[in-house]
């Protein structure tokens, strides 16, 4: 058994719909949530894994894979000392360079963070590809040149970012909320 660790976010996270949907592409794969929720943004509930919330007992046999934000508490080898861990790096954010993370085994959803994790940790990490789903994102859309879309969401230089598209005269549209991903899709 796969044991995919989900903490509960504050706001629709894509991290938290990849963690569920990854776990749902397995047989033999559950989500173990820090507390229970639904991940309502996600286009397609039905593709995401079953879920609980408590009661995580991995064993020897069973791949405990932990999210970066998770990954400090769960590092220690007195939690669930004979199961294997694999952490799951999403964003280098939550990764505390402090940490001597040498001989730890990781699966990333970008080449960037294989390479950052290689780089900075000197670990190689085997890296999954994010998927978008049909019938939600129009393929077909008319892209507009010298358009940008700016996501306003967990960064501090988006103002900046809107200052210098302005200054170059570029048209944008920006997503200052947590939306769906068919919200998203109609951006």
């Amino acid at each position: 058994m796969i044991y995919f660790l989900c903490p509960k976010p504050a706001t629709p996270s894509g991290g938290v719909w990849l963690i569920g949907r990854l776990a749902g592409m397995l047989p033999d794969a559950i989500v173990a949530q820090t507390e229970p929720f639904l991940v309502s943004w996600d286009a397609h509930p039905e593709k995401q894994a079953p879920t609980f919330s408590k009661g995580l007992e991995p064993t020897s046999k069973d791949v405990l894979v932990v999210p970066e934000v998770l990954w400090d508490a769960f590092r220690n080898p007195s939690l669930f000392p004979h199961t294997r861990k694999v952490m799951f790096l999403q964003s280098e954010t939550w990764l505390d360079k402090r940490f001597d993370l040498k001989g730890v085994e990781a699966w990333t959803c970008s080449r960037y963070l294989c390479n950052y994790l290689k780089r900075v940790h000197g670990i190689p990490s085997k890296k999954i590809t994010p998927f978008v789903d049909n019938g939600v994102w129009n393929s077909e859309a008319t892209k507009i040149q010298g358009q940008v879309l700016v996501m306003a969401r967990r960064n501090s230089y988006y103002e900046d970012m809107i200052h210098r598209l302005e200054q170059a005269n570029w048209k944008f549209l920006m997503v200052d909320k947590p939306v769906t991903q068919r919200e998203l899709a109609g951006y």
